[in-house]
């Protein structure tokens, strides 16, 4: 039987985890949560829904890519493995009709699965309304990946799901994907992602205009060599910092029309 396993990786995301994580909770039959020493209030949140909720398991890591061994063991298995940020809000509605669609193998001829992405620069909750840049033309983040395509995945230099060693089973490569932002436009689309980048998520960050925190290669240049030696050495991650605005992202995520969208099923 078809399962459907999430893989969470968070450093201080306060502001919105509970949101991120009941939204995919029913999509998943089990999550990992790895929280890569939040400073904030994340650990304490998400191990209270893991009280809550009995699918959810949660772990703390030094380094991001520690949290890929918790999903090497579904290669070669029917599973699909739903990697999230935390900074990722899925449209829990239309993930269930995705569900649906996983379970009945309409997509098990493919890899991977890209949905749509809008990458927000407001949230209203309340008025269930964002602000932001669609993908595409903007770069996509979704992770959804078919573990029957694979006979091994393994050893992901920097992050999980990001690169490392891939044995692909007959008639699978990585280039076998279904694109559903390609298919779909936002408004009719379902396995769909509001993409919290350029908004405040952590009670420890600074009121300021622009969030966009700096990927691990832009802490690195803009740090001192010293430093950037040391936390190689160490093994410590300092994960999505507060420090930005990340060029990278700004360049990748902000691009395009800025539209205003309404998010009534997230």
């Amino acid at each position: 039987m078809t399962k459907i396993i999430g893989l969470i990786l968070v450093k201080n995301e306060d502001i919105h985890i509970e949101w991120v994580i009941r939204n995919v909770i029913d999509f998943c039959d089990k999550i990992y949560i790895c929280d890569n020493y939040s400073s904030d209030g994340t650990w304490e949140i998400i191990a209270r829904l893991e009280r809550e909720f009995s699918n959810i398991e949660t772990h703390r890591v030094h380094q991001a890519k520690e949290s890929h061994r918790f999903i090497e063991k579904y290669a070669g298995t029917k599973t699909w493995v739903f990697a999230v940020d935390g900074d990722e809000i899925y449209d829990s509605r239309g993930l269930l009709k995705l569900k649906t669609e996983l379970l009945d193998g309409v997509y098990d001829a493919y890899f991977k699965l890209v949905g749509n992405t809008l990458h927000a620069d407001k949230i209203d909750r309340e008025g269930k309304e964002t602000r932001g840049y669609l993908a595409p033309p903007a770069k996509n983040v979704t992770k959804l990946y078919n573990f029957n395509a694979v006979l091994k995945w393994n050893n992901p230099p920097y992050e999980r799901l990001h690169g490392g060693e891939i044995v692909f089973r007959e008639g699978y490569q990585e280039d076998r994907r279904f694109l559903f932002d390609r298919k779909y436009d936002w408004d009719s689309a379902y396995y769909r992602c509001l993409h919290a980048c350029f908004v405040r998520r952590s009670s420890e960050e600074s009121e300021k205009e622009i969030y966009a925190r700096l990927i691990p290669d832009e802490r690195e240049s803009r740090g001192s060599f010293w430093k950037a030696l040391w936390e190689r050495l160490s093994g410590y991650d300092p994960g999505l910092e507060k420090a930005g605005p990340s060029n990278w992202k700004m360049g990748k995520y902000a691009v395009g029309e800025k539209v205003i969208k309404r998010i009534d099923s997230f």
